[in-house]
């Protein structure tokens, strides 16, 4: 790196902002210093996140973890495919470490806390652009391999879908209804119904929202080869 692109990269971050609502990672952008931090747009999904990633030139990407359609930790592994030098961190609530480890294993680069703060975004961009990962303290352990009790109970339930059950919930995540579902695998709509209904048993939940939350939470929408028939 020239001298010139050094003195750049320490005087101001390009960032580029990934949130369905992005008041929800409690970052003020009014409260920016623009010598410090330059906010080069705000996205809402994923597809706008990668195609404004290839448009405009960004540093450090922050992206909330429940972001359309796949989730946040989903959508980093996605950019960084394509632009391998953007730095990305996730914002998650609360006290997920099953969160920090997913983080480190997608190859992503540290995990916030809303309400983000100005000194720590700032201290973060430097920390991530100098080539360290970021985490909140009391959940760094689990980016090295700790599992959390709530991460190994979702894991068992998870563990007790079919093939064609967790290809539902795949299809189910993507925004599938039934007949939609039934074609693409097919089955008759009865066929779906049944699958949707003992995958709800098997997870715990509900609902389609609740079941495709505990999905995107879990990465469990993230299947190699959903949609194919498998004829199971």
């Amino acid at each position: 790196m020239r001298a010139g692109q050094a003195e750049e990269k320490n005087a101001r971050a390009r960032l580029l902002i990934a949130a369905e609502q992005p008041g929800d990672i409690g970052l003020r952008m009014v409260a920016l210093d623009p010598g410090v931090v330059e906010v080069v747009t705000v996205v809402q999904n994923q597809e706008e996140l990668l195609a404004c990633a290839g448009r405009f030139h960004v540093d450090v990407v922050l992206i909330e973890l429940e972001l359309p359609p796949l989730g946040g930790i989903h959508a980093g592994r996605m950019l960084l495919a394509i632009r391998p030098a953007i730095k990305v961190m996730v914002v998650a609530d609360g006290q997920r470490g099953d969160v920090a480890r997913k983080v480190m294993e997608a190859g992503l680069h540290g995990c916030l806390r809303p309400p983000v703060g100005f000194q720590t975004l700032t201290s973060a961009l430097g920390c991530v652009l100098d080539g360290l990962a970021v985490f909140p303290h009391d959940i760094a352990g689990a980016a090295v391999g700790a599992r959390s009790q709530e991460e190994r109970e979702a894991a068992q339930r998870a563990q007790r879908l079919t093939v064609r059950e967790r290809e539902v919930l795949g299809l189910l995540v993507e925004g599938l209804r039934s007949d939609d579902i039934a074609a693409r695998l097919f089955l008759s709509r009865h066929t779906v119904r049944t699958h949707l209904h003992n995958l709800f048993g098997k997870l715990k939940v509900h609902s389609r929202p609740e079941a495709i939350g505990f999905a995107m939470r879990y990465e469990l929408g993230d299947i190699s080869g959903v949609g194919r028939d498998t004829g199971k």
